[in-house]
């Protein structure tokens, strides 16, 4: 067997905005532990604060209970998740692409901004959600301009100009266990507002979303190394790939523009660098990537 590792890449701070990537989907390149740095080792720390917990292990449970376990694997679990109520990460929903949007209805402060004015220069900040013993991955948060040069010509629209996210799977290494709405869009309904009180002024080219996250998660139900050679019938790697845009709308829903991606977002189920001990194999591990903006490595969670 093939030991593979996997390259580490840099992320986008609340300081340093990372290029976006027009993304298409590859194979991981091969696998390596990070050595811990900076914020990646305080991330992996707390790596318990992603959400809710999804399902227990599959192996663990009892055997009465094998086939009601199955059916809650192969529910449409979305990984990529804008949600719907500000404060949770909606690991506890059915998306695994989770923006939590904190929805609100818009309320603008009016209708007279430059019609000009869209959103532009989306930044994706790392938070410090950590993802626990039941699930893997990250969580970014946002920050935008506008195009007019002042976000508050964005503000002033907000009765009518919201954001939302859509993400499309083209591979599924791990579909016998979760399956992705495709296309998971998110916030459902008219999308995230723009208005004053769902956003803070940074500067004057610079919103923020107050309590918008994008929580990118998998849980470890999903992935489980009996499924896997040697002792399953599974190659490795174990990929899932899915490319992921910001659509804005001008006119409360009714047409949606993309103004940020595609981003690809790989999750991958790979082998240590080898050679291994006689008589053994190298340990698994599970990558969460979003190209060009974040990704971490985590030992595999039985």
């Amino acid at each position: 067997m093939t030991s593979r590792a996997w390259a580490t890449t840099g992320f986008a701070t609340e300081h340093q905005q990372q290029p976006q990537i027009a993304d298409h989907a590859r194979r991981p390149t091969p696998l390596h532990v990070p050595q811990p740095r900076g914020a990646d080792a305080a991330l992996d720390a707390l790596l318990p604060g992603l959400g809710h917990d999804i399902s227990a292990v599959a192996t663990h449970r009892p055997q009465r209970h094998a086939r009601h376990h199955e059916a809650e694997l192969r529910r449409s679990d979305a990984l990529d998740v804008l949600s719907t109520e500000e404060g949770a990460d909606g690991t506890d929903g059915s998306f695994i692409d989770q923006a939590d949007a904190g929805v609100g209805s818009g309320s603008g402060s009016g209708s007279g901004a430059p019609s000009a004015a869209v959103p532009v220069n989306m930044q994706q900040l790392l938070t410090s959600w950590s993802p626990g013993a039941s699930r893997y991955g990250f969580q970014l948060k946002f920050r935008c301009g506008s195009s007019s040069g002042a976000v508050a010509d964005l503000q002033a629209q907000s009765a009518r100009l919201n954001w939302r996210e859509r993400v499309t799977y083209s591979r599924n290494d791990f579909a016998h266990r979760i399956s992705p709405p495709d296309p998971t869009i998110l916030p459902p309904g008219a999308g995230v507002s723009f208005a004053p009180a769902r956003t803070t002024v940074v500067s004057p080219n610079e919103l923020e979303f107050n309590g918008v996250t994008d929580t990118h998660w998998m849980p470890t139900s999903a992935v489980r190394s009996a499924d896997f050679v040697p002792t399953g019938t599974r190659a490795l790697p174990g990929i899932m790939t899915s490319s992921q845009v910001y659509q804005y709308s001008p006119d409360s829903g009714t047409t949606w523009t993309t103004f940020a991606g595609p981003f690809t977002l790989n999750r991958t189920l790979d082998r240590e660098i080898g050679p291994p001990l006689p008589g053994q194999t190298m340990p698994l591990l599970f990558q969460t990537e979003k190209v060009g903006i974040h990704e971490t490595t985590e030992q595999y969670k039985p």
